[in-house]
């Protein structure tokens, strides 16, 4: 079969919808630049807000989008309805494939070795009390065991919740509070996991 027969074909047979992301603090929107209070003595401040989402329909045709809190018009896009993952599959990764959503210009690539960023957060934590402030940085990524973070998102829908205050929360109460992350690691995974945490989809 011609190779634009095979894939008329495979197109024919998968269905997609409009997916939406909706990124909030607690009940209210989430807007970057910020301040939200955690507790009453620390609060945080997000300037930058990415993470990857990626399709697996039943050919095997992989869909990466990649959301953006500074774009809202990434906020939604068209994918097959499948079940869907935070991170890219290291198949791909390894592919040498750097062009559309994988374009190393929108900053989530980090090298040949630990591949793409899964979900990057950059701010500030803001001790209100003592008024002081210091910067954090989570780049969680890499697709090699045991520290890759990508992980299918639990349950189905249109529309991906991500609840920011609920993931904040959840590192403040860790044992270990690293507030620099800059490679794949234990803690870039413990972070990670909470991240998962903190997404649930509209039923």
């Amino acid at each position: 079969m011609p190779l634009f027969l095979f894939v008329t074909f495979l197109l024919s047979h998968v269905t997609f919808s409009q997916q939406r992301a909706a990124l909030n603090w607690g009940k209210i929107p989430f807007e970057l630049e910020k301040q939200y209070d955690i507790n009453d003595s620390i609060a945080v401040r997000v300037d930058q807000f990415k993470f990857y989402v990626q399709a697996l329909n039943e050919d095997k045709q992989h869909h990466i989008h990649l959301i953006d809190a500074a774009e809202q018009e990434s906020w939604q896009w068209t994918s097959p309805i499948a079940p869907m993952q935070i991170g890219i599959q290291a198949a791909i990764q390894t592919a040498g494939v750097f062009i559309g959503e994988l374009d190393p210009i929108n900053g989530m690539y980090w090298a040949w070795n630990t591949g793409f960023i899964s979900v990057k957060c950059v701010g500030e934590v803001i001790h209100t009390k003592k008024e002081t402030s210091q910067k954090f940085e989570y780049h969680l990524g890499g697709y090699q065991a045991p520290f890759a973070c990508i992980k299918a998102i639990p349950g189905s829908g249109t529309q991906l919740n991500c609840d920011l205050s609920l993931w904040f929360k959840a590192i403040l109460h860790t044992e270990t509070q690293d507030w620099l992350i800059m490679q794949p690691s234990e803690e870039s995974l413990a972070i990670f996991e909470l991240f998962m945490a903190s997404l649930h989809y509209d039923q």
